[in-house]
């Protein structure tokens, strides 16, 4: 054969080969159908962890114990996908709401696993995004919430969700009209936990609407200006490892909740290095002992140590802009358990308890 025919044929093989085994594929149905049907797909194959797979129209249903459904990369635009059994791999991104003014796009997650390196919502500008889980296991290392506009809720009412390192509400490039975390159940782990607004105005809200819900915060809770902290009376965040509380802003009506929140610091070694350590920002204007230092103060309902505990009081962000004299912490209910320590560093505590 001649070199530059075998050459073309080798060429038109690859070719061809690109359309049996593209590199993205697309939910083919406008309606409700099943994800695992090979029919209900573009070139008739079930999408591979290596394509990025498109849902733009209809509701794929993921409802397996045989086999799991599988994605390179899953954007979700302008449609809905229920997750009822099984477990769903996207390998890299899963984005819902993801092409620019494309319609409300929705994924529910009723039950099973679903497992992404990162989880965004609003990647598209203009759009509209939710991810409901009732129930089932969702596996992350990011979160973002709110990353290219529109509106954005993630809602957590059972079931569990992990996040190896952050939950963003929103980026900092965030617009729209409003980023959320609503928690009424369940458990949710997290490294970080950020909630702040967006350099074009986009503010995060995190609001715990029952008390059944846990929280575990294993570094951070950062709450930066114009971040909005929602709880109900007796709801209840617990720090391990090296948790910090950490509210970096002066405006205490977005977190006037904090008086019905507790917050429970367990299981942190001491670490005499000063380099890595748990603790709390002191954020009160230091009024001395007086009963108008729990008001409108950044006064917590309780702060606990679990046995062994070790927390440092530290003053690194000016909560209270004009006033002289360092910070200080108010609290309603102060509990130490064996061994447990609070390193004061200075800052004076009050305690109505």
């Amino acid at each position: 054969m001649n070199k530059a025919v075998g050459f073309l044929i080798a060429l038109l093989v690859l070719f061809l080969s690109g359309f049996t085994c593209a590199a993205s594929t697309y939910w083919d149905v406008s309606g409700t159908g099943m994800w695992m049907l090979e029919t209900n797909w573009r070139y008739d194959q079930l999408p591979r962890l290596d394509e990025t797979v498109h849902v733009n129209k209809g509701n794929p249903v993921i409802s397996t114990t045989s086999q799991n459904a599988l994605a390179g990369n899953l954007y979700i635009s302008g449609a809905t996908v229920d997750m009822e059994w099984g477990e769903l791999r996207v390998n890299d991104h899963m984005a819902v709401g993801y092409w620019s003014g494309s319609g409300p796009a929705a994924f529910y997650h009723e039950n099973g696993k679903v497992s992404a390196y990162i989880l965004r919502l609003c990647a598209g500008s203009n759009t509209q995004a939710v991810y409901e889980i009732t129930d089932g296991e969702l596996d992350v290392n990011d979160m973002d919430i709110g990353t290219n506009g529109g509106s954005g809720a993630f809602i957590q009412t059972g079931g569990t969700v992990n996040v190896e390192n952050v939950i963003s509400l929103p980026t900092w490039y965030a617009s729209g009209a409003g980023i959320s975390y609503e928690m009424s159940g369940g458990r949710l782990n997290t490294r970080h936990l950020y909630i702040e607004q967006s350099d074009n105005d986009c503010q995060g809200t995190f609001n715990i609407v029952d008390n059944g819900a846990e929280i575990l915060i294993k570094n951070s809770l950062t709450i930066k200006e114009g971040g909005r902290l929602l709880a109900v009376p007796d709801a209840v965040i617990h720090f391990s490892e090296v948790g910090f509380f950490n509210p970096h802003t002066t405006d205490f009506s977005k977190i006037t909740d904090l008086e019905n929140l507790s917050l429970l610091f367990d299981g942190v070694a001491p670490d005499f290095s000063g380099r890595v350590y748990a603790g709390m920002e002191v954020a009160g204007k230091d009024l001395g002992a007086v009963a108008a230092g729990f008001d409108n103060n950044f006064a917590p309902k309780a702060v606990a140590l679990g046995q062994n505990s070790h927390i440092y009081l530290s003053d690194a962000y000016d909560n209270q802009p004009g006033s002289t004299g360092p910070e200080a912490l108010y609290v309603r209910d102060l509990t130490l358990s064996k061994n447990a320590v609070l390193h004061l560093n200075g800052f004076n505590v009050y305690c109505n308890c």
